[in-house]
């Protein structure tokens, strides 16, 4: 009993703000390379991720970590989400990290549904980027897989099936943030099925190439501005925008991001509707 408890605080991770930044940006520069299909990341992401977060933050997360916080995050971006999604007046605000609004319209909001109101005061940090990872899948189908999203999953599982006898034995007692690259000692079974142990050092090249491919993408910021540009332009094609008013719109939305999300986070058989009372076509 007491060994289990032991590994339950060897797993344990207190997660920091900036540690989530960390987080954030590498699951959106893995998403505009194309490592994400529909709401799943592939295996080659989560490697990379790893290699990347701990390099960033000298914490020897894992795999499970990031899965775990990823549905954290996803978890209170949803909550907020489905809260503000079809309320007018109410804009995230980058400087504050907070959902600001008048007086009135908070009141009304309160009113209307009581849980509002924690919003009001506590910040949601990273909202804009969250809204980048997550709000396309909780506005189209709730974040339901798709089959290719399960093809996905049923090659990871193949992968772990053969990690299955691999047992990482990481201490998270000591302070994180040490110099260099620790240790991790695992304990896995031979062919004969005597145990064996040894200590691996996580290697230099693969955390060089993983960083070099973050980099490249986290340096280009234009490049993933270039993505959601492009995916405003369809969006605004398929809901009916016309064609005398669209790049009007288009111009406006792109060089102010508040007001993208507020009608990227509108339900989509809405959207023109809030268009039309926004642009007044």
């Amino acid at each position: 009993m007491s060994s289990t408890v032991e590994q339950v605080k060897k797993d344990m991770i207190k997660w920091t703000d900036e540690m989530d930044k960390i987080f954030i940006d590498v699951m959106l520069d893995q998403q505009v390379n194309g490592n994400r299909v529909g709401s799943t990341f592939t295996s080659t992401a989560y490697k990379e991720m790893v290699v990347i977060c701990r390099e960033k933050t000298k914490i020897p997360l894992t795999k499970d970590h990031l899965k775990n916080r990823m549905k954290t995050l996803k978890t209170n971006f949803n909550s907020c989400y489905d809260l503000f999604k079809n309320a007018s007046g109410v804009q995230w605000h980058a400087e504050s990290k907070r959902f600001e609004a008048e007086e009135e319209v908070w009141k009304q909001l309160i009113d209307a549904n009581p849980s509002i109101k924690k919003w009001r005061y506590t910040p949601a940090p990273h909202y804009e980027k969250l809204f980048e990872l997550f709000a396309y899948d909780r506005a189209n189908g709730q974040g339901a897989s798709t089959a290719a999203e399960r093809n996905v999953e049923i090659i990871q599982e193949e992968e772990q099936r053969d990690d299955i006898h691999v047992s990482s034995e990481v201490d998270l007692d000591s302070s994180p943030f040490v110099e260099g690259v620790k240790k991790r000692k695992f304990t896995s079974v031979d062919a004969y099925g005597n145990k064996k142990s040894s200590a691996l050092d996580l290697s230099i090249k693969e955390v060089v190439a993983a960083i070099d491919r973050s980099s490249s993408v986290i340096e280009n910021k234009p490049f993933r501005q270039q993505k959601l540009n492009e995916k405003l332009y369809k969006d605004l094609v398929s809901v009916g925008v016309p064609d005398e008013n669209i790049l009007d719109v288009y111009l406006f939305l792109g060089e102010n991001k508040e007001k993208m999300m507020l009608v990227m986070g509108c339900p989509v058989e809405k959207r023109l509707a809030l268009l039309k009372k926004m642009f007044s076509f």
